[in-house]
């Protein structure tokens, strides 16, 4: 909706440097564009987070490892702008044994591409 941009980065959230990659989200303002944002637990893990992808919905999607496994994760965006906790995304996306990662989601959020 261009109201900002959603990224993957190693930049500390507070203390010392990561070791792994969260999602981040840096709004849009009248002078370019605001402070960048950790979206937190409900998305973020101790693994890695990639390939932030978003339905006009504000619906999120995106890859992590947190089970070992690339997976890929929805999380849908409350009225606050908040997100609710991720979930792994059901067969025929995630299947036992193979990586699923790099989503894009269309707007309509009824294709994803992966």
């Amino acid at each position: 909706d261009g109201s900002g941009i959603f990224l993957s980065s190693m930049r500390p959230v507070d203390g010392p440097p990561r070791r792994d990659f969260d999602i981040w989200f840096v709004p849009r303002t009248a002078d370019g564009y605001g402070r960048a944002t950790n979206l937190g637990r409900a998305i973020n893990s101790d693994d890695d987070e990639l390939y932030p992808s978003v339905a006009a919905d504000g619906t999120l999607y995106f890859a992590s490892n947190r089970t070992g496994l690339w997976r890929i994760y929805r999380a849908v965006r409350a009225a606050d702008g908040s997100y609710g906790l991720a979930e792994a995304l059901p067969a025929p996306v995630n299947l036992p044994g193979i990586w699923s990662f790099n989503p894009f989601i269309t707007a309509d959020g009824r294709t994803l591409v992966f």
